[in-house]
């Protein structure tokens, strides 16, 4: 059953066009501090609701407004509210995303303390008003020095707009606390730290850096600065075109001094754009290709004794490979970051040749590793790990090294039907050895090769890496 509050909240909601689930974190942010009644929202100051609470100042005006009413919805406000809960059956509810916000005095804090951080949850629908909000709190924050707030508004702009012009620089992704320029323009302020935190960036110990990258909400955050600027042209001293368009030169201050115009446009639809995103897929899945094993991870099965369902044991070693093969994917993303700008786009329902390319590429599976099994005429499987990219003769240097008798000549084969592995220069990948492969192993002397009793491997040496099936 409601209590008061959460009345009281359905219905600023409703006035607000919000759902009630739309609502419910700031019920529960309320709740939390011990603001449980209608009395003890009006005790709440400036400072509490915008640095505490950090409720969006839109929200926050229409709540003093209906305590002003002593917190009773009036009729039209009860109709919105009906209308809500009822499209609210209809729909499936939206997304929460995750957004870290980041306390200023950890930001400044030295290297070698542990990080803290604090999330809240925020409706991708609630960004404009946060993004608002932290910038209006901001100004009180500045003490209204309009020198200090214009610099530091042209700094968080340039940071912004460097992000989404160029996300594949590393230098643009990361905030270096540590300089003073940083320091005095950006994480001196703490509703600066919440407004970049918004946009993705977290506490590194000395740096914020970008995680959590979304085009739509770097987008919103230029916008939210524009907007502040447009509208306090005469306070700031600065001049913003009425027409202003993100993607076009032209914004500049009343010094002389030219302000960012806004971000390269990052729409699916922009050519250069998913061009780029083209050229770096195909260099992060030649990366894949490229990658190096350090260790092969040798094991040896006996596949005669007959205890274990030994289909069963590799189908698992080859699932588990797969994972780390896609852990290592998803840091090569990361750090190229691909994975910042690729999920937006490859989920878009692309309109022309290009996009259809790119939407098809990130489809491609590349695997980076391999598991190649070598089976012995005595029942024995030599199983190792490989890079992609390496070859048949990079196999044959595996099985030579852990053989009995390493002098005597032997060719490895694919069956059915029989192929012997003859080109020893061509990839693993192009003899259809990855993810996974068997080969066979023989001898090439003849008496040998027909006698399944000659030990082959090294069981004396390879014993502690034997397992029995």
């Amino acid at each position: 059953m409601e209590d008061q509050i959460d009345t009281f909240m359905h219905a600023v909601g409703a006035k607000l066009k919000k759902k009630p689930e739309q609502m419910q974190g700031f019920i529960d942010k309320l709740k939390d501090n011990w603001y449980d009644t209608l009395d003890s929202l009006k005790e709440i100051d400036d400072d509490t609701w915008n640095n505490t609470l950090k409720f969006p100042s839109r929200l926050v005006k229409v709540i003093l407004e209906e305590l002003e009413n002593e917190g009773q919805p009036d009729k039209a406000m009860e109709d919105d509210m009906e209308e809500c809960i009822d499209t609210s059956t209809k729909h499936d509810k939206k997304e929460v995303r995750k957004v870290t916000t980041t306390k200023k005095k950890d930001i400044l804090k030295p290297k070698a303390e542990e990080s803290k951080e604090k999330s809240i949850n925020v409706l991708p629908e609630e960004e404009n008003g946060l993004l608002q909000g932290y910038l209006q709190s901001f100004y009180k924050e500045a003490g209204d020095d309009n020198t200090k707030i214009v610099t530091t508004l042209k700094t968080l702009t340039k940071i912004i707009d460097n992000l989404i012009k160029n996300p594949w620089e590393e230098k643009y992704r990361s905030l270096n606390t540590t300089k003073v320029a940083i320091q005095e323009k950006i994480s001196c302020y703490q509703n600066i730290c919440n407004f970049l935190s918004v946009c993705g960036f977290e506490d590194q110990g000395d740096s914020l850096t970008i995680k959590g990258y979304q085009g739509d909400v770097l987008n919103k955050a230029f916008n939210a600065i524009h907007n502040e600027l447009k509208e306090n042209q005469e306070r700031f001293g600065v001049k913003v075109r009425s027409n202003f368009d993100a993607y076009q030169e032209g914004t500049f201050s009343t010094t002389g001094n030219k302000l960012s115009s806004g971000p390269a446009e990052t729409s699916q639809y922009n050519p250069e754009y998913i061009n780029k995103l083209i050229e770096q897929e195909k260099k992060l899945k030649q990366k894949l290709m490229e990658r190096k094993v350090e260790d092969r991870d040798l094991v040896v099965f006996n596949t005669l004794a007959g205890t274990h369902d030994f289909k069963k044991v590799i189908q698992e070693y080859d699932e588990e490979n797969k994972k780390e093969d896609e852990i290592y994917e998803e840091k090569l993303r990361e750090a190229s970051a691909l994975k910042l700008l690729g999920d937006n786009a490859k989920s878009q329902k692309f309109g022309n040749k290009r996009l259809q390319e790119y939407q098809k590429l990130t489809k491609v599976k590349v695997y980076s590793t391999t598991i190649v099994r070598v089976k012995f005429p005595d029942g024995l499987v030599l199983q190792g790990r490989f890079g992609a990219r390496e070859k048949i003769s990079d196999v044959y240097d595996f099985v030579a090294e852990n053989l009995l008798d390493q002098g005597r000549g032997f060719y490895l084969f694919k069956a059915p039907p029989k192929k012997i592995l003859t080109e020893k220069s061509i990839s693993l990948k192009k003899a259809d050895l990855v993810p996974s492969g068997m080969v066979f192993f023989q001898w090439e002397d003849e008496e040998l090769a027909e006698s399944s009793k000659t030990i082959s491997l090294d069981v004396a040496r390879l014993q502690d890496k034997v397992k029995t099936f």
